[in-house]
């Protein structure tokens, strides 16, 4: 019953929120957030899992060594999202129906998810029938370190793809309508290097 409720809150306050406004056109691809830069090293994302298949530690250097479908793992995907922000959930919907054309693929999709005060972020995943492995970042700590910025909703979701070296292959803003089609893409890319000039 307290897992029912607290999706029910969630999805209020999803609906009730003034952020919602439509889909931008395109996706917004940066080529650096924060403090980092397209080509340059991912490190120091290590979070507990709240839901999903990701239970105790995961840490992005580990997930980077482990098989992914069957083969060695060709990246990562991190969402960085909140129980709050409605245009995180269209998002990480996408990502779920991408869900096994990313094993096939040998990329790991993984949430950091921020919650709203007590919100389950267990019950959050399930009340919108999600099931990507989701990472609790309660302070926000994480998010503020990867995006450079405060928590403001109308700024989420963020995306990165990391590909096997631990280098960041794709950082993306807001979304918009061609997100699915951007993230088939960055599964298709999964494993390219960044070459420095």
């Amino acid at each position: 019953m307290r897992h029912i409720l607290a999706a029910f809150v969630s999805s209020l306050l999803l609906v009730s929120c003034a952020h919602a406004a439509e889909p931008r056109a395109k996706t917004e691809v940066l080529k650096e957030l924060g403090e980092w830069k397209v080509c340059g090293p991912a490190s120091g994302l290590a979070l507990y899992g709240e839901s999903g298949p990701s239970g105790g530690l995961w840490d992005l250097e580990e997930a980077l060594e482990r098989e992914v479908g069957g083969a060695a793992s060709r990246g990562v995907i991190v969402s960085f999202a909140a129980t709050w922000c409605p245009n995180c959930v269209k998002g990480l919907q996408v990502l779920e129906r991408l869900a096994p054309e990313a094993k096939k693929a040998h990329v790991e999709i993984v949430v950091v998810m921020i919650p709203q005060f007590t919100t389950s972020i267990a019950s959050f995943m399930e009340g919108f029938g999600l099931t990507l492995p989701a990472l609790k970042d309660k302070f926000g700590t994480f998010y503020k370190r990867w995006t450079g910025g405060s928590l403001n909703p109308a700024r989420l979701p963020y995306t990165f793809v990391v590909n096997s070296a631990q280098q960041l292959v794709g950082i993306y803003g807001s979304e918009g309508a061609d997100f699915e089609a951007v993230m088939r893409q960055a599964l298709g890319d999964g494993d390219q290097r960044c070459r420095r000039k």
